[in-house]
């Protein structure tokens, strides 16, 4: 059988169309087929960060946060440690386990102000761990994007426990849906002892406090802020092909923010809260409105296989 036959075959299989369907579904989620600007340039940005520092290993040295940066006020490497990662397997499940949770929060909250709580996370995780560090770990030091990973993991379970409170691991056990990050942390311990158990649980927490609403003001910039910044990259924005690449401007979205954020104050996260309709992770039926979201068991979202690598000095 030559080599085109063999291409047609396995592209009229049975299972072909299956695996397709399955990453289709699990690129786009429901939606139309497009990518949104930050989370597919994020993807592609760290794949390129990767291949140059493998070539230039220095920078990797220069990038990654210890706790000791803090007081030498290394304050970049406050945004620039997610970006970094040690190997290629670091690298692919950090991207493939972040890209659709930061996809379906960039859809509803928009390119610029996903940015801005990217590097807020970055940051209030990065000061966190070096406070800790200074008594605990001073010579460890941290890079990789799987804290964003572990925040928005924590983010999505937060919501999804008012429409699946608990979830059940096996025919007698069942666990609260909000301590699925807290299962996974653990068994990323055990399966990777190097990886930065601190550094993760801090993310959750910073997670969990995006998503109840404490930081909410530092990651919601004037809307004029916004739009400014829009502005400016208004050229950029023009060049970006949009039947493939979706561009979120806040002036599209803002309005359901902000009732997302008053129903959450309103109903103390209560079940009536709108969260948009490309929020939930577990309830990937995502075309549907918060109020009208089936109660069907959905496959979760699953945490990162490699997580947030860890360097000794």
């Amino acid at each position: 059988m030559n080599i085109e036959r063999m291409i047609a075959t396995l592209r009229d299989s049975q299972a072909f169309s299956q695996y397709g369907a399955l990453l289709k579904s699990f690129l786009f989620s429901g939606h139309n087929e497009t990518f949104p600007a930050l989370s597919a340039g994020l993807v592609v940005f760290l794949t390129l960060v990767y291949i140059y520092s493998s070539t230039h290993p220095e920078i990797i040295e220069k990038y990654s946060l210890a706790p000791s940066d803090l007081l030498s006020f290394k304050l970049n490497n406050l945004s620039t440690y997610p970006l970094f990662h040690e190997n290629f397997f670091h690298l692919l499940f950090n991207v493939v386990s972040l890209y659709k949770p930061l996809s379906q929060y960039e859809r509803f909250n928009g390119t610029v102000h996903t940015g801005i709580v990217l590097n807020t996370l970055a940051a209030l995780t990065g000061v966190a761990y070096s406070i800790i560090g200074f008594i605990f770990y001073p010579n460890i030091k941290i890079l990789g994007s799987s804290g964003w990973c572990f925040a928005f993991f924590a983010f999505y379970s937060y919501y999804e426990s008012f429409h699946k409170p608990s979830i059940k691991i096996s025919s007698n056990i069942e666990i609260p849906t909000t301590l699925t990050p807290f299962i996974i942390l653990i068994i990323m311990g055990f399966l990777v002892p190097n990886s930065s158990f601190i550094g993760h649980l801090i993310s959750i927490f910073f997670g969990f406090l995006l998503a109840s609403g404490p930081i909410e003001k530092i990651t919601e910039p004037p809307f004029e802020i916004v739009q400014k910044i829009e502005t400016y990259l208004a050229p950029l924005i023009d060049l970006i092909p949009s039947d493939y690449i979706l561009f979120v401007k806040e002036s599209e979205i803002i309005s359901k923010r902000h009732s997302r954020i008053e129903n959450l104050a309103k109903n103390g996260g209560g079940s009536n809260v709108n969260v948009g309709t490309e929020l939930p992770l577990f309830n990937t039926n995502s075309t549907k409105s918060s109020n009208s979201i089936e109660k069907q068991p959905q496959p979760s979202f699953k945490g990162e296989g490699v997580v947030l690598g860890s360097a000794e000095d």
